[in-house]
């Protein structure tokens, strides 16, 4: 149950540090979703093995945080969640490639093990950058973005509905740990058969839930897109906001002041 209830509020307290108020907040989502995709393309280009280029990237997620007025170690916790599945990208990289990278102490660090930790660093910050997006804008007003810079309606409402949906599936799952946990008399090991028919009463109540739904939605003139009462226009604000982000980070990807940090930095660990 605990681990339930922790993962709702995990999800719960991102949403709510959108709804604060200040000039990160206030910039046009668009905007916002196109830096962070410049951030993306810049940060997944950097060569695999020069490791000391993506350190550098990790300024535009604490910069963007400090601007919002919100805090980045909860962020950074809730991104680690990205670690096993990069861990499990990048497991045989030192068991196949034994390429020579360089030394530290008379020890031999391969090639193998250099791009093991470029691609968790990779899967760290692109997580961390997405949850600083959702945090100074949320989920709502990317959907509503993407679908205003020409991504198809049925991918931007399908994207929404899960959203929003999913907090009500939580909360039917705390509800069934709950009254599992009430009718455990104390003992803490959860049968098999138990998280079987978890999962199956909780695909029972969705499908139900889902229809109910939908034909409410139907009966009040739903057409399959889903509009906000607010539609933003790009501010001079905005623009210079998106044009700045864009050029510090290109700079970060092709200056040559960060080649030369990585080749400083290799060369005194060899």
């Amino acid at each position: 149950m605990q681990r339930t209830e922790q993962a709702w509020f995990d999800m719960d307290t991102v949403e709510r540090y959108a709804r604060r108020s200040s000039f990160v907040h206030g910039i046009d989502a668009r905007v916002k979703c196109l830096v962070t995709a410049v951030y993306l393309v810049c940060l997944l280009s950097v060569d695999l093995l020069n490791v000391p280029a993506l350190v550098p990237f990790l300024a535009y997620p604490v910069v963007v945080c400090r601007m919002g007025n919100i805090p980045i170690m909860p962020l950074v916790r809730r991104s680690l969640v990205a670690l096993p599945f990069c861990v499990m990208i990048g497991l045989f990289n030192p068991i196949l490639d034994h390429q020579h990278a360089f030394t530290i102490g008379g020890t031999v660090i391969t090639c193998g093990w250099v791009s093991f930790a470029s691609i968790l660093l990779r899967g760290e910050f692109t997580v961390l950058a997405s949850l600083v997006l959702i945090a100074t804008t949320g989920f709502p007003a990317i959907c509503s973005a993407m679908r205003r810079m020409g991504v198809p309606t049925l991918l931007t409402t399908q994207c929404l509905l899960l959203y929003r949906y999913i907090f009500l599936l939580m909360e039917d799952a705390t509800s069934l740990s709950t009254a599992r946990d009430l009718r455990s008399y104390g003992t803490n090991r959860t049968p098999l058969r138990f998280w079987g028919a978890m999962v199956g009463s909780l695909l029972i109540r969705s499908m139900a839930r889902a229809e109910r739904i939908h034909k409410a939605m139907e009966a009040r003139g739903f057409t399959g897109a889903l509009h906000t009462l607010h539609e933003h226009s790009l501010r001079r604000a905005d623009l210079i906001y998106g044009g700045v982000w864009c050029i510090i980070l290109v700079l970060l990807r092709w200056s040559d002041a960060v080649f030369y940090i990585g080749a400083q930095t290799h060369r005194l660990l060899s």
